[in-house]
Formats: structure tokens, sequence, C-alpha cells
């Protein structure tokens, strides 16, 4: 089971996601923006980090790029819907995958889809479970 940290400013994606992992036996916590993500990060040093990338105070780019300028053994996973340009949250979730990000989902997000993903990182080189 992995310890797993949720970075996200929408409550209701937030408490889901919390859910959908305790449920798996996963320890979670969870931030709503992410100046408090990275202070619970370095607190609880999890595993797996899921992070939104349009939140306000620090946004998800700006978050993966602290993260991974740190040299943990954590990995992170973008999550977004779009941002508030007219642009496909593709773009924006390659451009997570450039900054560090070991994964990238597009909203709205499916169980199925969240678990493979911490199950791929969980076994991945990336992470040393």
């Amino acid at each position: 089971m992995a310890s797993i940290l949720v970075i996200e400013d929408d409550k209701t994606t937030r408490t889901l996601l919390e859910v959908i992992f305790k449920v798996e036996g996963h320890t979670v916590c969870t931030a709503p923006n992410g100046t408090a993500g990275l202070a619970l990060f370095k607190a609880r040093k999890p595993d797996i980090v899921f992070v939104d990338l349009f939140m306000p105070v620090k946004n998800g780019i700006e978050v993966i790029r602290a993260l991974a300028a740190m040299n943990t053994r954590a990995c992170f996973v973008a999550i977004s819907g779009g941002g508030p340009e007219k642009r496909s949250p593709q773009d924006f979730l390659i451009f997570a995958r450039q900054a560090g990000a070991h994964a990238a989902l597009q909203k709205p997000l499916r169980k199925s889809e969240l678990l493979k993903v911490v199950d791929e990182l969980l076994t991945s080189s990336h992470h040393m479970a």
C-alpha cells in the first residue's frame, strides 16, 4: 500500500480521490492548494502525489517543479480538466510531464485509471517501494 497526497482545490474531486484511495487501503492526506500541499509533502513524505494543474496560490506546474527539485523518490501525477485558455487538457498534461510529472490524467477521472496509475508507479522503476 502507498502513502498518497492529493493536492486539489476542488473539494468534491479532492474528497472523491481520498475515498477511492482509502477504500483500496492506501494512506491519504489532502491539501486544497499548492502551498499547503508542499508543506504536507515535507511533513509526510508520501510515495505518490496527485497534483491538480490549475489551483489558486501555487499552480500544479510550480508544485511539480518544486517537488522534482527535492530529489525525492516520490512519484507525481498531474491531473487536469483544462485551463482558462481554450486549449486541450492534453496540452497542459504534456507540459506537466515535461516539468517532472511521472504520469498525467485528464479529468473527469475514472477510478480504474487512478488505481492503474498507482499500481504502475508502485511497481515501476520510478519508485522504490
